[in-house]
């Protein structure tokens, strides 16, 4: 089910949606398609999910009191069904350790695994 939904302030046919099964997706309104779905983990409800005033970077807060932040230019395009789905939530602790990935942004390359993941907040 869908808890949040919103549209890019750079360009309205963009759409970000989150759900109660942990994913945020983004979506083309042209296609209507995702173009990108990124999972926070099983259990992790999406409770806010909003662009940032450029359309680049998008924010997801879920129930677990955990805020993330990503780059939309790093993420992967969707997966198909037959595939198994991405990775689950990483604790902060895995998130300050992990490998760079192969995307080519210098702010993300160096943070985590997650694609286009920029940065993580918690609560306290």
């Amino acid at each position: 089910f869908v808890t949040c939904v919103g549209p890019s302030p750079a360009d309205p046919r963009t759409i970000i949606a989150g759900g109660g099964d942990g994913a945020v997706a983004v979506f083309d309104s042209r296609i209507h398609k995702a173009v990108a779905r990124v999972s926070l983990g099983q259990g992790c409800e999406v409770t806010s999910a909003a662009f940032s005033p450029c359309g680049r970077f998008f924010h997801a807060a879920c129930s677990a009191n955990c805020c993330f932040v990503f780059d939309s230019r790093c993420l992967p395009p969707p997966r198909p069904a037959l595939l198994p789905p991405p990775p689950h939530h990483l604790p902060p602790s895995a998130l300050s350790s992990a490998s760079p990935t192969a995307c080519p942004c210098p702010h993300c390359s160096t943070r985590c695994s997650m694609p286009g993941l920029w940065t993580v907040g918690t609560k306290g």
